[in-house]
């Protein structure tokens, strides 16, 4: 690969992307989640009480019906998730989770906070809080022109 390609905005989002995911997956697998299950328990746990159905999640997620659909069936044949009907209206149902979900959720918070802190550690003072506002800016603006 060039060396001008390897600099390009496509590349080091994959590049990074791929190998904080792999990175992830890794310190997980004792907890016996994936990091789309830590992220789905996350958005969850983080909604509180507020309604949140499959389509709200994906969205939160960033991700499709079709993997959201798998994701969310595994979780609940691994008793973290549960369907409810909604308050609101009986025919929508919404997700909640269960005390094993809460559970897992929290005894998995410090492994990402440990990776997090890892990742970030090169950036040196306001750099890690210009670096995360870009990046919040960006996914805003990408999310919203796709």
């Amino acid at each position: 690969m060039h060396k001008e390609n390897a600099r390009r905005l496509p590349t080091l989002l994959r590049s990074c992307w791929i190998t904080l995911n792999a990175t992830f997956q890794k310190r997980l697998l004792p907890f016996e989640i994936t990091p789309d299950q830590y992220i789905a328990l996350r958005w969850l746990y983080e909604r509180g009480d507020k309604e949140t159905n499959q389509v709200t999640l994906a969205t939160l997620m960033c991700t499709d019906a079709n993997n959201i659909s798998g994701l969310i069936s595994r979780m609940i044949t691994s008793g973290l998730l549960q369907r409810k009907a909604s308050i609101k209206d009986n025919r929508m149902k919404c997700l909640n989770l269960t005390a094993a979900g809460r559970e897992k959720f929290k005894k998995t918070i410090p492994v990402a906070r440990f990776l997090e802190k890892e990742v970030l550690a090169d950036l040196r003072g306001q750099e890690r809080e210009i670096f995360l506002r870009l990046l919040s800016r960006l996914s805003s603006f990408l999310n919203h022109s796709a």
